[in-house]
């Protein structure tokens, strides 16, 4: 029976090893137990491995052993161990005196290590070359260059902090920005936009040409049958014409400013809360009846809520419920303030808050000019819902504020993922039927009445029976 004839693959030594010097031939190591039969380059009985592990006869093994010059040891392959590193990069044998380490352990040539890397001239950390930034003709880590720069919201320049004319939680203005487009309020001590300013060195909101100052809110005895909620609120009503306005002067929880806007005065409460607040709400509104007070189309009615106590998990529940029910409070307003350039819809998406690293940061990049204005957070803790057209009748400022006080305080306790579970749905008629549990009776009837006179139909009585 012919023996079977067995093949071995075998490769070319490579060339810068297949150079025999004459020497004295070099013991053999001790042969490992897992070494394979046969040499890879000549097929012959494998006695010995080199430094990758590639199995060598006796002749291979003498042609590619050599003797280290520096510590005298018998090294196979590309280089000493002890005495060189091979770069990473371009494979290079270099010794270890002159190799570059990184700081996950692996050589480099200095050429290489120059080329891929950077040291942070703040901490002198080690940063790749694809994530140093730089400012400055200086290097900095991301960790360094977030400590050390702001993004002015001015210019867009990335800035070292101490060139700031003001950062806080409204604005980040830079030196130069500052020069050319800002001044600081004389009054309130604010850093304002140029466009802001009024006369006297103050801006629009602190001008006291004729205008006069709010009393203070501080009811002996407050209740929240009305309101249903302890949550503080704020409002601003803008008027037309207001000849007499300073007779309230002393009289009532509101101050008067200017706004260029408008053709009268605007008008703006204290801090209020509770059936007080709201008894206040209705005192202002019957003294501006009475002196002749009118609004027009170029008026507004702007209800700030407080948000102070919310979490960051909640402020994302109220604005993600407030974003999806957008088509059910625009049917309480008429077509007027739907188009208007000073409510506008809101345009950002809710998921990007994820993209910074606070609520705060995210709702200041907003435009302040939108119907549920989230920016307002930053500066007084509150938001502000900007779409109601300009009343000063008491019976709608506050029906409004308690709509919006109890739906903010209904959407709080839920998360943002039940909020868009329950304002998911396709029309007003639903939204308005989900928000039933939270209105009472008589708020659930006027904002009915509201949709109707503007067009839509939100029978109460027929949705609550459905719901």
């Amino acid at each position: 029976m012919p023996f079977l004839q067995l093949t071995i693959p075998t490769f070319e030594l490579p060339t810068h090893l297949d150079q025999q010097t004459e020497r004295q031939p070099l013991p053999l190591p001790a042969c490992p137990a897992d070494l394979p039969l046969y040499c890879r380059y000549c097929g012959r009985d494998a006695v010995a491995c080199d430094d990758q592990d590639v199995a060598l006869c006796a002749d291979c093994y003498q042609t590619t052993a050599h003797v280290c010059g520096d510590c005298g040891e018998v090294y196979v392959g590309t280089g000493c161990e002890d005495c060189q590193a091979c770069c990473e990069n371009c494979n290079e044998v270099i010794p270890n005196a002159e190799a570059r380490t990184n700081d996950d352990g692996e050589h480099f040539c200095d050429d290489c290590y120059c080329e891929l890397y950077s040291i942070c001239e703040h901490c002198d950390c080690e940063v790749a070359v694809n994530d140093i930034r730089c400012e400055n003709d200086s290097c900095y880590c991301a960790r360094c260059f977030d400590d050390n720069f702001t993004t002015c919201d001015d210019c867009g320049e990335a800035v070292a902090n101490e060139d700031f004319a003001c950062r806080d939680r409204s604005q980040t203005i830079c030196n130069s920005c500052y020069e050319d487009h800002y001044f600081t309020c004389e009054r309130c001590e604010n850093i304002c936009h140029c466009d802001n300013y009024a006369e006297d060195g103050c801006c629009c909101d602190c001008d006291t040409s004729g205008d006069f100052e709010a009393i203070a809110f501080r009811p002996r005895e407050n209740t929240y049958g009305r309101t249903g909620s302890a949550r503080c609120f704020g409002i601003e009503l803008e008027t037309s014409e207001c000849d007499d306005f300073h007779n309230l002067d002393g009289e009532v929880c509101f101050s008067s400013k200017e706004d260029g806007s408008i053709s009268g005065k605007e008008f703006v409460s204290e801090v209020l809360c509770g059936d007080a607040g709201l008894a206040e709400v209705e005192k202002f509104c019957d003294r501006a009846e009475e002196l002749g007070f009118s609004v027009n189309s170029t008026c507004g009615y702007h209800l700030h809520i407080g948000v102070s106590d919310l979490t960051e998990a909640q402020l994302v529940s109220v604005s993600t419920a407030y974003n999806l029910t957008y088509e059910l409070w625009s049917t309480f307003v008429s077509e007027s303030r739907r188009n208007n350039g000073y409510c506008k819809r809101n345009s950002w998406d809710i998921q990007s808050h994820s993209d910074f690293a606070r609520f705060a940061d995210f709702a200041r990049a907003q435009d302040r000019y939108q119907w549920f204005n989230i920016r307002s957070y930053c500066k007084h803790s509150t938001f502000e819902i900007r779409l109601h057209s300009g009343t000063l009748n008491a019976s709608k400022v506050c029906n409004w504020i308690i709509a919006h006080l109890r739906f903010v305080d209904a959407v709080a306790k839920l998360s943002p993922e039940e909020v868009k579970r329950i304002f998911a749905i396709p029309s007003p008629a639903d939204m308005f039927a989900a928000c039933l549990v939270f209105w009472p009776a008589d708020v659930t009837e006027y904002l009915a009445q509201r949709a109707a006179k503007f067009g839509t139909q939100l029978t109460a009585r027929e949705l609550a029976s459905a719901v």
